[in-house]
């Protein structure tokens, strides 16, 4: 919870409908609920009961972490992983997304501009032979007194799905 900051006002919820066949999109409901998540939620979240999003975009318009979202459901994430090591990109974590696809994320140690993040992610992605992959933060600024909130991000590990990912010495480790 701590590691993901973000949204203080704003949250997302996804309730899949069914299961997920190799392949394909995860399909579900998704809603923003107008407030903040909280350790409930987490733990819902990973109990494998409601699926929490994210928004990495706060309200002063600075991000504790980016993600670059990979929708392609038959990725080989210990390729991506490799391709990350050969372009000394080690500071990405690599999770699966509900899809299978994967979800590069980032951390800061201190927040830092979304518009700044958002161009090193693509340009990380275009490094790495993916660009036009969606990123979060998908906004550079939220106008909240408009009551904009950011578009949110399904968080990792769901009922112990979408775990993260790691090479260790070449063997996968999740």
């Amino acid at each position: 919870m701590d590691l993901f900051q973000g949204s203080k006002i704003a949250h997302g919820v996804f309730t899949p409908n069914g299961t997920v066949e190799i392949g394909e999109k995860a399909k579900g409901n998704s809603l923003t609920l107008k407030e903040a998540p909280e350790l409930r939620h987490w733990i819902m979240h990973l109990n494998g009961q409601v699926g929490l999003g994210i928004i990495p975009i706060n309200e002063d318009n600075t991000c504790s972490w980016g993600v670059i979202d990979i929708d392609d459901y038959s990725l080989d994430h210990k390729a991506l992983l490799q391709k990350l090591k050969d372009e000394n990109l080690n500071k990405f974590v690599c999770c699966r997304s509900k899809s299978n696809g994967a979800h590069l994320f980032i951390f800061f140690k201190s927040p830092v501009a979304a518009g700044n993040l958002q161009s090193y992610l693509r340009n990380v992605a275009s490094l790495i032979g993916i660009a036009g992959t969606e990123i979060f933060p998908k906004q550079s600024k939220v106008l909240s007194n408009r009551g904009d909130v950011g578009n949110w991000l399904n968080m990792p590990y769901f009922g112990g799905t979408r775990t993260c990912i790691v090479i260790d010495y070449g063997t996968e480790i999740t």
